[in-house]
């Protein structure tokens, strides 16, 4: 990358910066010694002269080096001369990081098609990265741990302070930092909602996102770039420097009693910035060190305890993080933390209701206020303004984050606790974290605190819904006796909260709901072991519904900034609540969450793209999303931890604190072990990519196993506007199958109006002429709205089609029942339409929802869906239409499938590879259907049925298809797809443990047959110069066919004893065919992973190789990996 040449060209320069400096020295040597050794009966009149040799060494540097001066003083700065060592080169980068300003005040820089935004912060901190990398790994780091780590804070220090913050004199405007009806307190009451909204007395200057992207990119300086090839011990100096950093954040003030007291240093320590990204590396340097840490923890815990009550919220909850990975990676000792960190929970826990008590002793008396009166200037009058009492102020915010900080370090330590099965938690502890929630939430009832410092109440609710959440992920079993508590509190949260004002009600609604997930995704048992508890559920989630519905009080309320993120995020909890509820269990409140759900994702689908397409195709088809790590442009296309970095900082916009709260607080659920194995290819390394998808889990409880249509949610987004799109999107999708058929068609139609042309957008656009790189900036915007949103509906339609029921069977004689209802005929449409998209992620979709669409309540008959969809295919492989006709139409919906990013293929290529993975969908589709029919036949003590053989789709015409297309010279695109579809056809339809049949061994030799064609003809001149496909698309999509190849031949590992009996040297020239591919893969990480995984399924089936060749292939191996690892990631 240009950011690694960079780093290089400054490198260089500092090492000739330090041979000038060398030969200075040396110089100014030589003289002095000259002028020892001068007579002194010459009176100083003859000087012995340097050799010749010497003289040109010594002043060719010097010379060189005044011509870099003379330069610099001509043309201005220059960066080789500002370059000439570590200190100054850090320096400089860091000034360079500064003075480009933020996204929406960085200019252009460089060449006509660079960019300006965030990607010229992102390319200076790589830079930094790079350059601490090459210094490091040549041992020539010229400057301490020290200077480093607060040079590159530096980066975040009181200069960016000063760019995204300004002094805010409006203290009557509400989107500013005021909070509406807080009890006429004025601006200063405003100050105190610093801890809940990381807002106050300042606001955002520039773009709200400057400082998250800035201590994102500091962040990773310090990792990437010295933590990560640091030794152990420049670990641990690392994480010293780092938690002496952090101390002077802190001032010890003895009070007049004797007793010390922690107050916070507001003037001479870091700022919030700089605490938050040390906080955060010191979090990753205890996971990497663990108990290696214990010591330099144990001297730091005074100052994490201290900065649990610091005024930000990004720092508590960074400071939480660290007391956490203390205790889960046993760095707290046995004197400082007791057993495994129970001592320091209980001393935070104790900490908490200190600061409550102090917290309601100021709050229950009246408010004090403060007048000032500004003197008037040319001629106008004296502004008066009345304001809160700035002591009382002052205390009222330190024991509000006081109390804030410590709940959420209980609540963290109570999770990382409860993952220890060797220490677990005690009942007691249960009980007291139990009782300090119950009075923390019965603040809500006092009237006196919540009329003179509503947002003391507020603090006080939402630490005990923290405490509370935190609690319920122990399971049903630790807190089931605790459950009707829970219930009464719930129930009288919703009552009280009426009496709040907007703000407040929406903040406490907000912890309340969220406590309200935990509970649906913990403790689902509940619903069936208390009387009654289901219908207290939805009694609760519809009144609250009511409430924030578009036409509830709180829906119509229209809000900007802060607040309006607060609402949303509201919203999209509230809808979360409903998708883990029993499918049906809620009638009275399905078609208004139907139509909810369908304006949210008609008001988000432009701005905002989803992140459930991911989790909803199989990551078993991730790998033909793959590319060159030069051509990655998002990060589901490389595996690559820097890359992908990169790409998330440039194209996705960083969280504050209280959406991190909201989703790292609480782990995800526990895995449900089931009896059938879903791990690809029984390959433990392959399952470190496997989404929740892949993997069979039965239903919590058996009212979610009612219809077999529920799925368990993915784990939810940080951002609140993604995690908003998704719970709707989930949300339409568990209430879509209780419309009628009328309504699902409106529906599809709806779904199908919101994609627009990126053609017509441009046209529309573009009516003056702009420069050449403005007019490619804003084509690829418009291209990047356009795939969001056909990514956008294609989720929504996969998300309907497989939360529908599967039906076993269905009556011959009901023909719009065997075609099925109008809507699958809009769905089936749609899906076709984006099976030519250049996102590959977007053609994955559409191929597993046509799979699944033929799944639902068809069976194999000429009329059916199935065969329709079969039939359309077969069209759009040979061009044409998928209805038919004209192949110049086949392309008509092709402006609906997304813009941008196709690497070179053909339209046409991406529909025919898109139609043959198609094929492969609907085989691994019926695998899975019957999987799951035998389980849930199994878990009902039920005789399975025979029906689900009837829908089976035809595999060996199937297989016809994909040969037929590999046979045909397709473009690299096509080939690849067929590749893996063929893999997936045949490891599905022949077993690895029973008897191959005649027609499945003539499979297997086709299969050997084409592994070793298409390895010569990748690697061959022909496949490099003949192929259908341009040369871009070969530059991209040759990691794809290297991928797909190795696993094919993983596919077939199992299967080979079969293939030995005529051929024994198979399994061997796979071994070698890996091994080529290996050497010649530029370390890419699919690339290298599928490989291992080979080598890793090799070793389970040893007894195809011969003694002498398993040998070698043991070497063989540990040579690859060494080679693989040496330069790649």
């Amino acid at each position: 990358t240009w950011a690694e040449a960079l780093a290089r060209v400054i490198c260089t320069s500092i090492e000739y910066g330090q041979q000038v400096r060398e030969a200075v020295t040396s110089t100014k040597s030589a003289r002095r010694n000259d002028d020892d050794a001068e007579d002194p009966s010459d009176g100083g009149s003859s000087k012995s002269l340097p050799s010749s040799s010497s003289s040109a060494t010594a002043s060719a540097p010097t010379d060189l080096l005044s011509k870099f001066k003379s330069l610099s003083k001509a043309h201005g700065t220059n960066v080789t001369a500002t370059c000439s060592s570590l200190p100054s080169a850090m320096d400089y980068l860091v000034d360079l990081f500064l003075k480009m300003g933020g996204e929406n005040s960085c200019a252009k820089c460089g060449s006509t098609f660079s960019i300006g935004g965030r990607a010229p912060r992102v390319g200076v901190s790589v830079a930094l990265v790079h350059l601490l990398r090459l210094q490091t790994a040549s041992l020539s780091l010229s400057m301490s741990v020290k200077d480093v780590v607060s040079t590159v804070l530096d980066m975040v220090g009181h200069v960016l302070e000063k760019q995204v913050m300004t002094e805010n004199n409006d203290e009557t405007n509400p989107k500013d930092g005021g909070a509406a009806g807080t009890g006429g307190m004025g601006g200063s009451v405003r100050e105190l909602t610093n801890f809940h909204l990381s807002r106050g007395a300042y606001t955002v200057k520039q773009s709200e996102h400057d400082a998250g992207t800035a201590r994102l990119l500091a962040g990773r300086v310090l990792r990437h770039g010295l933590g990560d090839a640091a030794s152990e011990s420049l670990q641990l100096r690392i994480f010293h420097e780092l938690s002496s950093f952090c101390a002077p954040a802190v001032i010890l003030v003895e009070e007049t009693d004797g007793t010390v007291s922690i107050s916070m240093n507001k003037k001479g320590g870091p700022n919030a910035h700089q605490l938050q990204v040390a906080l955060g590396e010191m979090t990753h340097l205890i996971s990497a060190l663990e108990s290696a840490a214990s010591a330099t923890c144990h001297h730091c815990l005074p100052t994490l305890r201290a900065l649990l009550s610091h005024a930000d919220h990004g720092v508590r909850f960074s400071t939480s993080h660290v007391l956490a990975a203390t205790v889960s990676h046993s760095a707290v000792s046995a004197e400082t933390g007791g057993t495994g960190g129970a001592t320091l929970l209980l001393s935070s826990l104790a900490n908490a209701n200190t600061h409550k008590a102090l917290l309601l002793s100021l709050a229950s008396q009246p408010p004090s206020f403060v007048t000032t009166t500004t003197k008037g200037r040319f001629r106008r009058k004296a502004v008066s303004t009345t304001a809160l009492d700035p002591v009382v102020a002052d205390k009222l915010t330190r024991e509000m984050s006081g109390l804030h900080g410590n709940a959420l370090a209980v609540a963290f330590l109570l999770n990382q606790l409860a993952k220890k099965r060797e220490v677990g938690v005690s009942t007691k502890l249960v009980e007291e974290v139990v009782l300090t929630a119950e009075k923390l939430i019965g603040v809500q009832d006092d009237d006196v605190v919540t009329g003179h410092h509503p947002l003391a109440t507020t603090t006080c609710v939402r630490s005990g819904y923290t405490l509370i959440s935190s609690l319920l992920t122990l399971g049903p079993t630790a807190v089931s006796c605790h459950a009707p508590l829970l219930f009464q509190l719930w129930q009288s949260s919703v009552t009280s909260f009426e009496q709040f004002d907007l703000i407040n009600r929406l903040l406490c609604l907000e912890s309340m709901l969220f406590s309200f997930v935990s509970f649906l995704k913990y403790c689902p048992e509940w619903l069936l072991s208390i009387p009654d508890a289901l219908n207290r559920t939805t009694l609760l989630l519809e009144k609250l519904f009511g409430v924030l519905s578009s036409t509830g009080p709180l829906g119509r309320v229209k809000l900007e900034g802060r607040d309006a993120r607060i609402l949303l995020s509201v919203k999209a909890i509230l809808m979360e609540c409903f998708t883990w509820l029993p499918p049906g269990s809620f009638p009275i409140a399905a078609n208004v969450l139907f139509e909810f759900a369908a304006e949210e994702i008609k008001a988000g689908t432009e701005d905002v793209v989803t992140s459930l397409l991911p989790t909803l195709v199989t990551n078993e088809d991730k790998l033909l999303g793959t590319t060159s790590l030069y051509r990655s442009d998002s990060i589901s296309q490389s595996s690559a931890s820097s890359l992908t970095s990169t790409l998330l900082i440039l194209h996705h916009d960083p969280v504050d604190a209280l959406e991190r709260e909201l989703n790292i607080l609480t782990p995800s659920p526990l895995p449900r072990l089931s009896n059938v194995d879903t791990t690809p290819l029984s390959s433990p390394l392959l399952a470190i990519v496997t989404s929740y998808n892949d993997s069979i889990r039965p239903p919590p409880t058996p009212l979610h196993d009612v219809g077999g249509s529920w799925r368990e949610p993915p784990p939810p987004s940080t951002s609140t506007r993604v995690r908003l799109l998704d719970n709707a999107i989930l949300a339409f999708a568990v209430t879509f199958g209780l419309q009628d058929g009328h309504e699902q068609e409106r529906a599809v139609a709806a779904l199908e109006r919101l994609l627009i042309p990126p053609v017509e957008a441009t046209t529309s656009r573009f009516k003056i002429a702009l420069p050449t790189a403005a007019a490619a900036q804003n084509t690829e915007r418009l291209a990047r709205r356009d795939k969001n949103c056909v990514r956008n509906v294609t989720a929504t339609l996969l998300a309907c089609v497989q939360a529908l029921p599967r039906h076993e069977s269905s009556d011959p004689e009901e023909e719009a029942r065997r075609m099925g209802p109008p809507w699958m005929t809009k769905a089936k449409n749609l899906f076709f339409s984006f099976l030519g998209s250049t996102d590959t992620l977007i053609r994955r979709g559409a191929a597993e929802g046509l799979a699944s669409l033929a799944q639902i309540g068809i069976s194999e008959d000429a009329h059916t869906l199935q065969s329709s969809i079969l039939h359309s295919l077969d069209e759009v492989m040979k061009g044409n239409h998928f209805n038919g006709g004209d192949p110049r139409r086949a392309m008509d919906h092709r402006g609906m499938a997304g813009g941008g990013g196709g690497g070179g293929a053909a339209p046409i290529s991406l529909s025919r590879s898109a139609s043959l993975l198609t094929l492969a969908c609907l085989q691994r589709a019926n695998h899975k259907l019957r999987t799951a029919t035998k389980s849930a036949a199994m878990r009902r003590k039920q005789r399975p049925s025979h029906h689900a053989a009837l829908s089976s789709p035809p595999t060996m015409i199937m297989m016809t298809r994909v040969l037929a297309a590999l046979l045909r010279d397709e473009s690299l695109t096509v080939r690849a797809t067929a590749l893996h579809s063929f893999g997936i056809l045949m490891s599905y339809s022949i077993p690895e443990k029973k008897k191959v049949t005649v027609e499945g061994k003539q499979v297997l030799y086709k299969a050997v047959e084409l592994v070793e064609r298409e390895f010569l003809h990748t690697w061959g001149f022909y496949g490099r110069n003949g192929s259908g496909g341009s040369v871009g698309e070969a530059f991209v999509t040759e990691m794809i066919l290297l991928a797909v190849l190795i696993r094919l031949m993983s596919y077939l590992l199992p299967r080979l004893n079969y293939v030995q009996e005529k051929d024994p040297t198979t399994v061997w020239r796979f071994c070698k065919m890996t091994s080529v591919i290996l050497a010649n893969c530029d370390s890419h990480p699919m690339v290298v992973l599928e490989g291992m995984a080979f080598f890793e399924r090799l070793n389970y089936h040893q007894r195809l190789l011969k003694l002498d060749e398993q040998a070698g292939l043991r070497q063989f191996v540990y040579d690859l990996v060494a080679r693989s690892f040496s330069g790649g990631e």
